[in-house]
């Protein structure tokens, strides 16, 4: 009679089997969004996971701190240029450069 796997590494096996079916998904073109809600999993942690698997995920993104030169975005903002403006130079979301704005 075959033994039913218990314990640690039944749950050691289905995340290896979870692990395995992410990168799939994520190499067939899903985002972590989407990733994230089929596996059930908080959209930060999907992009560690990913990135803990070796996948080229960008470290920008939900959950991700962005770093801005707070100096630099004011100077862009007080030469004229709107928040969205200095974002999309920045490449960054809106909301991080009005942040930066606000803590100079």
């Amino acid at each position: 009679m075959e033994s039913i796997p218990r314990g640690p590494s039944l749950l050691a096996d289905q995340r290896l089997q979870r692990n395995a079916l992410l990168l799939s998904a994520w190499s067939s073109g899903k985002t972590i969004v989407e990733l994230s809600r089929e596996f059930g999993l908080s959209p930060n942690w999907t992009g560690a996971l990913l990135r803990k698997l070796g996948a080229d995920v960008p470290e920008t993104g939900r959950g991700i701190k962005c770093h801005l030169d707070e100096n630099e975005v004011v100077d862009q903002y007080e030469s004229g240029l709107t928040i969205r403006e200095v974002a999309v130079q920045s490449d960054r979301p809106h909301v991080n450069v009005r942040i930066a704005y606000l803590d100079v």
